[in-house]
């Protein structure tokens, strides 16, 4: 589709992040738009908008917080260019029982009055949990979740004090004190251990942001066709592939749907294998 050297060459975008997330989507950002990212340092805490240890809940949407992130770093470094990253994780939404992860980007452009949001979900993730007596219980657990190259977080099982917390553990030691205390304060007498999904104590993650950045920093070298808006791309998908039994459409997606984000243009392309009909087994119909 329609691309043109970017429009954001030479400035900076102020980056909401306490988890070095800079690490992971500078190097693109730089690359792709020439426009280099930088954080708020001290001055910002993103984990008044939610921790995954638990101990703050995020209130709102998934979208909703991320730009929230967004326009607080805007705030505090009184740059009129954002970008936030915020990242879910359970199970897949189309495939039971397997867990995912679900990353979002926003980017803001005050000036333009520009918000441009980019999803991705993924099942490269380690996203575990496991409740145990002792650390002699766990060593398929730390080898499935690639510790300690991948940080966990330990705390008691019933978890009544929530002070009693461990993170960012990548050493074995620690790990070991972190079960020993939390089994201790835990009423059932195990300790509760999940993989520490934050973006500078889990590579795993790390990388799906920054697969998330590329695709966000290429779709903002993309022009609106009509308005020349920056951040031309895929926004949806058009389905209703007929089945190819009793031609009743079907859920699978025939067209990506490209849309702007200021003015309402939009276009579609064809969604590879969208000439060939739907398998019996995806018709609400022939298999309800």
């Amino acid at each position: 589709m329609r691309k043109s050297d970017s429009l954001y060459r030479g400035q900076r975008i102020a980056l909401a992040t306490i988890h070095k997330k800079e690490l992971y989507l500078n190097p693109a950002c730089e690359k792709i738009l020439g426009t280099s990212l930088f954080t708020c340092g001290e001055k910002i805490n993103t984990d008044l908008f939610g921790t995954f240890s638990g101990e703050v809940e995020r209130k709102g949407t998934q979208k909703e917080t991320v730009l929230q992130k967004c326009y607080l770093g805007m705030e505090i470094s009184g740059s009129a260019l954002g970008l936030a990253n915020e990242g879910s994780f359970g199970p897949h939404p189309f495939i039971p029982f397997v867990p995912s992860a679900c990353e979002t980007l926003v980017f803001v452009d005050k000036n333009r009055q520009l918000t441009i949001f980019e999803t991705m979900i993924s099942l490269k993730t380690n996203y575990q949990h496991k409740e145990c007596l002792s650390e002699t219980d766990l060593a398929e657990f730390l080898a499935h979740v690639l510790f300690p190259s991948h940080g966990l977080i330990v705390r008691p099982n019933i978890w009544r004090d929530k002070q009693i917390l461990f993170k960012g553990i990548q050493d074995f030691c620690e790990l070991k004190k972190a079960i020993a205390v939390s089994c201790q304060n835990s009423p059932d007498g195990m300790a509760h251990i999940e993989t520490d999904m934050r973006a500078h104590m889990n590579p795993t993650r790390g990388r799906i942001i920054q697969k998330v950045g590329i695709r966000l920093f290429r779709r903002l070298t993309r022009l609106c066709p009509t308005c020349k808006t920056p951040g031309w791309g895929i926004t949806n998908l058009k389905r209703g592939r007929p089945c190819s039994i009793c031609d009743y459409p079907t859920e699978l997606p025939v067209s990506y749907v490209w849309s702007c984000a200021i003015c309402p243009y939009k276009e579609e392309s064809p969604f590879p294998g969208a000439h060939l009909n739907a398998d019996p087994g995806q018709c609400n119909l022939c298999n309800p």
